[in-house]
């Protein structure tokens, strides 16, 4: 047998926890160590086998072994290699890293979804946005106030930040009502419609010289939204 053959089925062992039905056993079974009824036993072999014929154990309720860390009497990971011996203390490393690696990718894969419909629901707001804004140029021009209002009133607001963050999702902040773009607070300094305005940002500034900048943006932005500037 090869040395990568060997390294392959020993990468494939795979061992769960076993539940014993009667409480409290400790010692050995089939040369599995039982700890208050629980061992660790690789998973479809000889001696699962000959567990899972004994009546205890017929309908024992089975675990993964990152299930090991939930046990009231693994107070500390490397009790785990104490109680059940070094390999299976690795494989339970190997396998509580599976677990944090699922569970990262899942996490990922979830913002992601969440991003990519926030994006489609602020293409769809933006669209109408623009048709509402032609509808009330044609309003205004009419001079039809009642027209107007009504087109006002059910033009949809961007209630989330639009800044696209560095790790390529949208930011989650609520959005600042007096922000052209309708960004947040934190990201008003990089609202792209600052300067349609007539606001100019400094690119260079101290910490206390861009404190007192947003401080008197926020009043000017909010001034210009009362305005009907934007």
């Amino acid at each position: 047998m090869s040395v990568w053959t060997t390294k392959s089925l020993e990468k494939d062992i795979k061992y769960i926890v076993i539940k014993h039905y009667v409480p409290g056993i400790n010692g050995k079974i089939h040369g599995v160590t039982f700890r208050h009824s629980f061992g660790v036993v690789q998973k479809d072999s000889k001696t699962h086998r000959n567990l899972k014929r004994m009546p205890v154990f017929k309908n024992a309720v089975e675990q993964p072994l990152t299930f090991l860390s939930k046990l009231p009497f693994i107070t500390r990971s490397k009790d785990i290699q104490l109680i059940y011996g070094r390999e299976v203390y690795s494989k339970y490393l190997l396998a509580l890293e599976e677990e944090r690696q699922a569970a990262k990718l899942a996490e990922q894969a979830k913002i992601e979804a969440e991003d990519q419909k926030r994006r489609e629901e602020l293409k769809e707001a933006l669209q109408a946005q623009e048709e509402a804004e032609e509808k009330l140029k044609e309003a205004q021009q009419s001079e039809d106030v009642e027209k107007i209002e009504e087109i006002k009133s059910e033009i949809p607001q961007v209630t989330k930040c639009r800044f696209e963050t560095r790790n390529g999702t949208l930011c989650k902040f609520d959005a600042y009502e007096a922000s052209p773009s309708g960004y947040c607070k934190t990201h008003t300094l990089q609202d792209p419609k600052l300067e349609e305005v007539g606001i100019n940002v400094p690119r260079a500034m101290t910490k206390g010289e861009r404190k007192k900048f947003r401080k008197s943006l926020y009043t000017k932005l909010e001034k210009l939204k009362k305005q009907g500037v934007f």
